[in-house]
């Protein structure tokens, strides 16, 4: 009777455990999707105007100038309309992995929704940084890209709009809507550009 009542204890321990395990792996994941776009991976709107905020405290700490890049791709809907959604979709991913890996180690990578991307650039120590790397991602669109097994003849390209701290807006919402202007301004200027905001637009 004894060795039973171990045994049955043994198990109820092991049971025990397996479930809080579970309950942790559930937990975390939560957290994940909580702060994470489900498409891509990256960070979503929600996480990203937490981290921009978080930004602006820090830079009004004494902290280094940063700048926000908003990024739209162009001519997105023509693959969607082409190739079909789920093309469209795996083309978000190949971007996001692309934007990701054109980005220093400690800069903040978001998906706003559709083809729209933000980006925290963190440290600056000039303007010219914000260009650099805007270049770095427009040299790397114009290659031929795929989505899933469908070769694109349409050129994906990306309009992008940078807006620096304290010169384009004092807290988050004043830099995603420099930011935002400037793209456009990118968009209207032929597309596959880059614009730095200026009060005039």
């Amino acid at each position: 009777l004894e060795k039973g009542f171990n045994e049955m204890a043994t198990h109820i321990e092991e049971v025990h455990l397996s479930m809080q395990t579970r309950i942790e792996e559930a937990t975390a994941q939560l957290a994940f999707q909580a702060k994470h776009d489900a498409l891509t991976g990256l960070l979503n709107r929600r996480e990203f105007e937490r981290l921009l905020e978080k930004a602006l405290a820090s830079v009004q700490a004494g902290g280094d100038d940063f700048a926000v890049l908003f990024l739209d791709l162009d001519r997105f809907k023509q693959v969607n309309d082409t190739c079909g959604y789920l093309a469209g979709d795996e083309l978000l991913r190949q971007m996001a992995m692309l934007f990701q890996g054109r980005l220093r180690e400690d800069d903040t990578l978001a998906r706003l929704g559709g083809d729209e991307f933000t980006v925290i650039l963190e440290d600056l120590e000039a303007p010219e940084d914000c260009a650099l790397i805007a270049r770095k991602i427009l040299a790397a669109l114009r290659r031929p890209l795929s989505a899933g097994t469908q070769h694109l003849d349409i050129i994906v390209g990306a309009s992008i709009g940078i807006a620096t701290y304290p010169g384009c807006g004092n807290d988050a919402g004043s830099l995603m809507q420099a930011a935002d202007v400037a793209m456009y301004r990118a968009k209207t200027d032929g597309r596959n550009g880059y614009q730095f905001f200026t009060p005039e637009m």
